[in-house]
């Protein structure tokens, strides 16, 4: 029966650290902590483990049997975490997800071409694009409500319900912005 063992993921890390520098002083320098320390946490690391895993004198350090075998997967854990640690951080600064863009036809090209550009250099970013002859409040305004629906913060949606009515809009009989009259659009997905 295999009784589970609690690690400090810190304590490992030290251990390779020391390991890769040959010694627990530069691996104490590297970490702005003491010698006694690093000591400490290798001893509590292979007390955890119920075995020696260094051997130490004063002018030497080296790896027992089972040290060496508990070193390889040790060395390759913390790669692959610094490695899953690196990605996370570029996914932050990377941008992500669904964009949605209302522009008038005649912006067509400009906005298609800043677009190829955009999706080139962030392929995890698609784009709805819709191309429209004048802007079409009354879309903007299903949208918003589509948000507060799905229970998404309305700061996702396109907060049309604060937007004044666009100049050039005619009024439909209810005296609102009569968003269908007239409009043609072209929408396409990227």
């Amino acid at each position: 029966m295999n009784a589970r063992v609690h690690l400090d993921l810190n304590d490992v890390a030290l251990l390779v650290r020391v390991v890769q520098t040959r010694s627990f002083t530069a691996a104490a320098r590297e970490r702005g902590v003491l010698v006694s320390t690093v000591s400490r946490r290798i001893a509590r690391l292979e007390s955890a483990l119920g075995t020696r895993l260094l051997e130490r004198t004063t002018r030497r350090l080296s790896l027992t049997d089972e040290g060496r075998r508990y070193f390889a997967h040790a060395e390759r854990a913390v790669e692959d975490l610094a490695r899953g640690t690196d990605r996370v951080r570029e996914l932050q600064n990377e941008p992500h997800g669904r964009l949605r863009i209302l522009a008038p036809l005649t912006l067509g090209a400009p906005v298609a071409n800043v677009l190829y550009t955009y999706l080139a250099k962030y392929p995890g970013v698609s784009v709805d694009l819709e191309l429209a002859d004048r802007h079409r409040r009354g879309d903007l305004l299903a949208d918003e409500r589509g948000a507060r629906r799905a229970k998404w913060p309305t700061s996702c949606a396109t907060p049309a319900s604060r937007l004044a009515r666009p100049r050039g809009l005619p009024r439909g009989r209810s005296g609102k912005a009569d968003a269908n009259s007239g409009s043609r659009s072209r929408r396409a997905s990227m």
